[in-house]
């Protein structure tokens, strides 16, 4: 039987990738520097690998349409280690003598397994203000408390937060009020004026707002340009964003209504010219910062 032994760079790909890759190989070392991985028939990088040791890759995985995103494109970057461990396939081959007499060769191609080790972030889009799970692995198997956040208007704010190390179904909200608190208790939390830190123009998925207050009976300058001003019977005023011009003149006011849907918290506005737009309700919590995602 015959035998080779390879690191698997691109799950059960091997060394072998017929012009998907490129690799800096030190003299004298069968061990690469550098591996780039493109993805199947196009020229955009999937993964790159980034020779730390003789057994440790700094690994960046991309999405593959990621033109503009705020992270690069990275779908999720971390250490993976290259184990002594083999784990082999087989295949049977017929080979023919000069009397065309037939043989049975076994072949095995065996791997050294390489397996996320250590910290690691992974992204679930390739959107401006990203969500991202962040943690730690052991043995290519999530460990500890991995935190899901979103950093947004320079404020990394956290979703929720998953113990490994206990219950792996079990999902804990430190900040986030969202998902504990009834519905009725949210309309009255949302009754007000929120300041618009980002533009709510087409082109934006994720908002951040955070709650106005009074001051001898005013606003403060900050909150009397682009705001969302939402008032218990319904109705709602939006103050256009500075510099945020994809949305009519037209469209300043309307009527606004929480809902309910298979346990995701949503907040529809139905603008007075026919206009909708429906909104995920992601993050508040008890400073009044409050993020919503346009669906």
């Amino acid at each position: 039987m015959e035998k080779d032994t390879l690191i698997p760079f691109n799950g059960s790909k091997t060394f072998h990738l017929f012009g998907d890759e490129a690799r800096v190989i030190p003299f004298d070392s069968k061990i690469p520097l550098y591996v780039c991985i493109n993805y199947d028939g196009s020229q955009k990088i999937n993964y790159e690998y980034f020779r730390i040791d003789s057994s440790k890759y700094l690994v960046r995985e991309y999405f593959r349409n990621a033109n503009i995103n705020s992270n690069d494109g990275i779908k999720s970057t971390g250490v993976k280690v290259i184990k002594n461990q083999l784990f082999c396939d087989t295949t049977l081959h017929k080979i023919f003598d000069a009397n065309n007499d037939e043989t049975d060769v076994t072949r095995a191609i065996c791997y050294k397994e390489f397996l996320k080790e250590g910290e690691w972030e992974e992204y679930e889009d390739s959107t401006f203000n990203a969500i991202r799970w962040t943690g730690s692995y052991r043995n290519n198997k999530r460990t500890g408390i991995w935190t899901r956040s979103i950093n947004i208007v320079g404020k990394n704010l956290i979703l929720e937060e998953i113990n490994y190390d206990t219950d792996s179904t079990k999902k804990t909200y430190t900040n986030n009020l969202i998902p504990n608190i009834r519905i009725d208790s949210l309309k009255l939390l949302l009754n007000g004026r929120w300041s618009l830190e980002t533009c709510d123009d087409f082109s934006t998925k994720r908002m951040f707002y955070y709650r106005c207050q009074k001051l001898n009976g005013t606003y403060g300058p900050g909150c009397n340009f682009d705001y969302y001003q939402l008032f218990e019977s319904n109705e709602f005023i939006r103050h256009r964003m500075t510099g945020c011009s994809n949305f009519g003149e037209t469209s300043i006011k309307g009527a606004w209504e929480l809902k309910e849907l298979n346990g995701q918290r949503m907040m529809e506005v139905k603008f007075t010219n026919g206009r909708v737009w429906k909104f995920k309700i992601l993050y508040l919590d008890k400073d009044m910062q409050f993020v919503t995602e346009r669906i």
